[in-house]
């Protein structure tokens, strides 16, 4: 039976709103500049944009790393033991 696999996501980006932003804001200024990078060891990496977002990524070798989502294709009824 064909196994499909698929990374879950290991990244996410919050924007709560575009009206408090990191740093200054003047005319002609680079929305989506990095204002500051965090690093958490091995697990993630956190960085505030100045629009006022905050995106963070999880190391691939961390313990908050993607993990693959296994989907089965075909009609066979058997789950094969690496889905269980």
């Amino acid at each position: 039976m064909p196994i499909e696999r698929e990374k879950i996501g290991s990244s996410f980006l919050i924007v709560p709103n575009t009206e408090h932003f990191f740093g200054d804001v003047r005319n002609n200024e680079n929305y989506l500049e990095v204002m500051a990078t965090l690093t958490f060891k091995d697990i993630a990496e956190v960085r505030l944009i100045r629009i006022g977002a905050i995106s963070v990524s999880f190391s691939d070798s961390g313990p908050l790393r993607s993990i693959d989502k296994l989907k089965l294709t075909g009609s066979e009824t058997s789950v094969p033991e690496e889905v269980m």
